[in-house]
């Protein structure tokens, strides 16, 4: 791409010449992609357009999850890093979803454009043709060995068959492939996931607004919101582990996290639950849902010592550790979060081994909470100490390395999605949500209809761009459109964005979907939505982005 770039302009159409008359489709995509669409397509021959249904112009526009296999997309996405260090061609074979939603499957090949400094600039070369099988003998192509190392071998089925010298990676190459395929069934599960979690937030979200402040219906429902927010990170954690993605740390307060942790470990419990917080408590750098995560299971730890009754102490302070001898960790200012119960104890042999994996006191136990708790912990540069005696108690002690050290943290709002402490704004008019989940839009419906709005359901896309006309055209147009990035099958997302906005150049698009990552608003907004809502999200937040597209 960049020699491209770099000829003069009777070279380049000499190349794109060239490029239309062979029969193989060429693309050639942008590494710094748009999740969950992929990268951007910047070039497509003709023969390519053919293949997917589309014409040159409309390729131009496209991103590479517009026809790529959906199943496969964040597979190839993790793995563009690995092709961009390399000087070789990976090959697979991958289902296209050409322009009227059929399915065809592709023997694809890619491989990254030399020259590039920055990975994220990368251009990448990919070139399809379709699948045939020979005939004869006679037809079937040679044997050739994959160029470079196995070590990055794209997942998928290999065309060519594999040089002897490098059979005996066979089964580390399957292994991996197993890896590979459980990784991308724990990604579905998780986006899967938070789709249902819509379903629960949203009814509950609308029940709040329905009871009382002070009620023992709006506490019950309260904790039932934190229980949902403590979800949607665990499955935002692993939408992360499987992208390969490091989670993002902040500098939190502590005393709020672990307000959070004790209130949602005990819900329905008849422990009682103590928190005493220093004064001017210094913050830490953490990433704040595993953080919840290590808190939660040592305060069930507490809870189940205690068969569900007793008292729970929990203490967050500062602390300046002096000696690194103590602790093993360098003399420093740190943050100490205390968790003591006053349960049956753990008897010396076993106190020894709480943190090895899969060590195990409990019948139905896994043996792996107390050893990622402490690898959470140290990976956070931080330690975790324990003190037990038997029919006395236990007492916990975690500690984080703290930063703003000469000035207090301030105080941070609730970590946890409990609605009520943001203002509610309703509003009037259609608006249009489009989602491939009757769930979801059943309970979006519920939500816009307790704000004052008539909401319009669509279950694809092509559905969503004739109602969207219909009431264009009526005079009664659709104020705002909540649109599903992900919907399966026929048009995507950006598919239903590009012909509105043909028919309205003016619509107001709200993009929506379990996929979102960190950077995905600011792109988005970029390409013309008016605001993004990740999944799932309350009616307080659907209210306040409402408000913001609509002005």
């Amino acid at each position: 791409m960049n020699s491209i770039n770099e000829a003069s302009p009777s070279r380049t159409e000499q190349y794109v010449h060239a490029l239309n008359q062979i029969s193989d489709g060429v693309i050639i995509v942008l590494a710094d992609y748009v999740a969950p669409k992929g990268p951007r397509v910047v070039f497509a021959n003709r023969a390519a357009a053919e293949m997917i249904g589309y014409s040159l112009e409309q390729m131009s526009r496209k991103y590479l999850g517009d026809f790529y296999d959906p199943q496969q997309l964040r597979h190839l996405i993790d793995r563009l890093p690995a092709v961009a260090k390399q000087d070789r061609v990976f090959q697979m074979e991958r289902e296209v979803v050409k322009s009227d939603g059929q399915h065809e499957p592709l023997r694809w090949t890619i491989c990254a454009s030399p020259g590039s400094v920055d990975a994220r600039m990368h251009c990448f070369v990919m070139t399809m043709r379709p699948l045939v099988q020979p005939t004869s003998e006679a037809e079937k192509p040679a044997a050739q060995p994959l160029q470079g190392s196995q070590g990055h071998h794209m997942p998928g089925k290999s065309l060519a068959s594999p040089d002897p010298r490098e059979a005996t990676d066979e089964a580390s190459l399957e292994a991996r492939s197993r890896v590979e395929s459980l990784a991308e069934l724990a990604s579905g599960i998780a986006h899967d996931f938070k789709n249902h979690l819509q379903s629960v937030v949203s009814s509950l979200s609308v029940l709040r607004m329905r009871t009382l402040e002070n009620s023992r219906e709006r506490k019950l429902i309260d904790d039932s919101l934190d229980a949902s927010t403590a979800a949607q990170e665990l499955a935002q954690q692993i939408l992360d582990f499987t992208k390969g993605r490091t989670p993002e740390r902040k500098v939190v307060n502590l005393g709020t996290v672990a307000k959070n942790s004790g209130r949602l470990g005990t819900v329905g419990k008849q422990t009682r639950f103590d928190l005493v917080v220093d004064e001017g408590l210094w913050g830490a750098e953490v990433e704040t849902g595993q953080i919840n995560q290590v808190l939660h299971n040592l305060i069930t730890n507490a809870v189940q010592a205690m068969d569900g009754r007793g008292h729970i102490q929990m203490m967050v302070k500062n602390a300046l550790i002096q000696d690194s001898a103590t602790l093993g960790l360098p003399p420093g200012p740190y943050v100490m979060v205390s968790i003591r119960d006053h349960g049956c104890g753990i008897p010396p042999e076993t106190l020894r081994r709480i943190f090895q994996p899969f060590f195990t006191t409990k019948p139905t136990g896994s043996g792996v909470g107390l050893a990622l708790c402490r690898a959470i912990i140290q990976r956070h540069g931080g330690t975790i100490t324990v003190q037990s005696k038997v029919g006395v108690g236990t007492l916990f002690c975690v500690y984080f390395p703290a930063c703003q050290f000469e000035n207090p943290a301030v105080p941070e709002p609730e970590l946890t999605s409990t609605p009520g402490k943001s203002e509610i704004s309703r509003g009037r008019g259609k608006i249009l949500v489009v989602d491939d989940d009757e769930r979801v839009l059943e309970s979006s419906k519920q939500m816009l209809e307790a704000l004052g709005y008539e909401a319009i359901l669509a279950l694809d896309g092509q559905k969503a761009i004739e109602t969207y006309r219909k009431h264009l055209n009526a005079g009664t147009p659709v104020r705002a459109v909540l649109l599903d990035m992900t919907l399966r099958g026929g048009l995507s997302g950006d598919d239903v964005c590009q012909h509105i906005r043909q028919t309205h150049q003016d619509a107001r698009l709200i993009a929506t979907s379990g996929w979102f990552d960190d950077d995905a608003g600011e792109t988005l907004r970029r390409d013309g939505y008016r605001a993004v809502l990740a999944k799932p999200y309350p009616v307080e937040r659907l209210s306040k982005v409402l408000n913001t597209a609509l002005v």
